[in-house]
């Protein structure tokens, strides 16, 4: 009898209303390349680095050129006056609506490693003392209403959110994960998201005090009612063990997914990954060629 095929694998569905079936659980974690050039606009390359991965039934995704002409100057961080933060709800909506405009299937919101709505959520970078700050329920307020103002223009289906409970990037950090964390998972299942992107600590090979030993997946899978997406330190072993576990319904790789293209064919032949160059992850200079750890990397028959 042969070997029945990992969940890994197999087709999942995101959404429901409006769903998008995959046709397995094997995804690429948002990257940082800094491959636009000296001017901020994106280059062809950067196409072909998508279309390079499709060779693993990854989406294509492709973007117009945008102009850094209007682009303000870098400001000294402050604390948001209140009566900003509804603005900023917009630019998410207006975010949304361009996205969707653009032809991408959905958005992910970005609630992770040190960014704006993280800080909100972090009891260690949040020191506000008004209805933004102090309790969970307050610190949680400003991704809740973000979350809000874009299904106003957008269908559930299409919205999903990425959350990093145990990161420490920009030392943005949480006293009690757990508790705070908890929470803001118990909340998302009011909006029916397409899925919940959950970053591992492992990425980062941080395993501190708090750190749940068997990653965080577990603890909060009983919390989450839909798709959940995990991304952080994965290897072909523990990303099948995870799915038919049922703690995660897809696995995220990033840098793994620099190295391979074709992971998923790899993954699925247990075949070995290609070795990634982290020096390469960010061009050195402006002046570096734009393809060198971007779009060089063998696809296996290549690479044999």
């Amino acid at each position: 009898m042969a070997p029945s095929t990992p969940k890994l694998f197999t087709p999942v569905t995101l959404g429901g209303k409006n769903p998008i079936q995959l046709k397995h659980r094997v995804a690429m974690a948002p990257l940082t390349r800094l491959r636009t050039g000296a001017e901020g606009e994106p280059k062809s390359i950067a196409s072909e680095s998508y279309h390079r991965r499709r060779a693993t039934s990854m989406e294509a995704v492709t973007s117009h050129a945008v102009t850094a002409e209007g682009r303000k100057d870098h400001v000294t961080p402050r604390a948001l006056e209140a009566d900003e933060i509804p603005g900023i709800v917009e630019d998410y909506k207006t975010a949304t609506k361009n996205a969707l405009a653009a032809g991408f299937d959905g958005v992910e919101l970005h609630a992770a490693n040190g960014y704006l709505l993280e800080q909100f959520l972090c009891d260690t970078t949040n020191k506000r003392t008004d209805q933004y700050g102090g309790s969970i329920e307050n610190r949680a307020r400003f991704l809740l209403e973000a979350i809000e103002g874009i299904l106003s223009v957008a269908d559930s289906s299409k919205v999903a959110i990425r959350l990093s409970p145990y990161g420490i990037t920009f030392a943005c950090t949480d006293s009690n994960p757990l508790e705070a964390y908890g929470y803001v998972i118990r909340k998302l299942n009011e909006f029916d998201l397409a899925y919940l992107h959950l970053v591992e600590p492992y990425g980062w090979h941080f395993t501190g005090p708090l750190v749940p030993e068997g990653g965080i997946s577990p603890v909060f899978r009983p919390m989450y009612k839909s798709v959940i997406i995990a991304a952080g330190g994965f290897n072909r072993e523990t990303a099948i063990k995870n799915v038919e576990e049922g703690y995660d319904d897809i696995i995220a790789f990033g840098r793994d997914f620099i190295g391979t293209p074709d992971i998923v064919e790899r993954l699925k032949a247990d075949k070995p990954l290609s070795k990634f160059d982290t020096k390469t992850f960010y061009p050195r200079a402006w002046t570096d060629p734009l393809k060198v750890g971007y779009t060089d990397y063998p696809l296996w028959q290549e690479d044999s």
